[in-house]
């Protein structure tokens, strides 16, 4: 669930953010916003940011995925 790049570890997972979150708060911490479904959003985060991002006021939801997949 970790993905490693050539400069550190970062977590694979999806949120659900409460509608007063500020996307440039992420962009804070290097935490790369990847696609939008519905609630959903995917991101990128650095293990060394996680700790922080789990402390943002308008997180409704996280979930570590190694990979996000619609169901039909």
């Amino acid at each position: 669930l970790l993905k490693r790049d050539e400069q550190s570890y970062q977590i694979k997972g999806f949120a659900i953010f409460a509608k007063a979150f500020n996307p440039s708060q992420l962009s804070e911490l290097d935490i790369t916003i990847g696609s939008k479904l519905g609630k959903q959003t995917t991101l990128l985060i650095p293990l060394e940011s996680f700790n922080d991002f789990l402390n943002q006021a308008h997180i409704d939801y996280f979930e570590i995925a190694e990979k996000a997949q619609l169901k039909q």
